[in-house]
């Protein structure tokens, strides 16, 4: 299993605190070199400037988070990033709904050259999704894993989910949104490829800097 961070919750505080927080890359530079799987983005016009100085100077993959409308796409790829993944940045856990936008997300790859290897998307974990992600050609997908952590997603449809992606060759990561706590619970459901760590990585880091908040997750996920 490999660890990777999402800078999302940051992006939401900057959003709502914008005095408390630095510039994208300034912030993340102590990642430099740290044996992530990559750093996680949502796509924010705003923010264009930010994301693309991640791009070219931080020495770690950037995935990019983005809607599923051509303008978006244009923007992602002018950047060209190393993984993109699909997600509705409109719903508070950027979960997309494949039920609802497959035809949509289809046509757009048809459009747009993107590199199936280098995309994901972001689902809740549910098995109509994860077998329209893989009528779609995608080779890996994201589950958001809130509702499990708080009881509102029981945990065995999270385990079905992990044994159905592995039948279809699907690779998965599992995204951490709640406390640092129910992490380990999680993750004896079954071990997912990628972890990518985001609110509960954040809380530490906002009292012991983001090197100490990555060891201490090495530690308590790796080992």
């Amino acid at each position: 299993m490999q660890l990777a961070v999402s800078a999302v919750p940051y992006q939401a505080l900057r959003k709502t605190h914008p005095e408390l927080g630095f510039a994208l890359p300034t912030y993340f530079a102590p990642l430099q070199f740290r044996g992530l799987a990559y750093l996680s983005v949502a796509w924010d016009p705003e923010l264009r400037e930010e994301i693309a100085a991640l791009r070219r100077y931080l020495h770690l993959p950037l995935d990019v988070q983005v809607g599923t409308t051509p303008d978006y796409m244009r923007e992602i790829l002018s950047l060209e990033p190393p993984l993109v993944t699909f997600a509705n940045l409109q719903r508070a856990d950027t979960c997309l709904d494949l039920l609802l936008f497959a035809e949509q997300l289809r046509e757009l790859l048809a459009s747009f050259p993107l590199t199936r290897t280098a995309m994901k998307v972001r689902l809740e974990p549910d098995l109509d999704q994860l077998k329209a992600a893989s009528k779609l050609g995608f080779p890996m997908v994201e589950f958001d894993t809130a509702g499990t952590m708080k009881g509102t997603v029981g945990p065995e449809k999270l385990a079905e989910c992990l044994k159905t992606a592995e039948k279809l060759s699907i690779k998965v990561v599992l995204g951490a949104e709640a406390s640092l706590a129910q992490i380990p619970s999680v993750l004896r459901i079954k071990r997912p490829d990628i972890f990518c760590l985001g609110t509960p990585f954040f809380q530490v880091a906002t009292l012991h800097g983001l090197q100490r908040a990555l060891d201490t997750f090495k530690e308590m996920l790796l080992t």
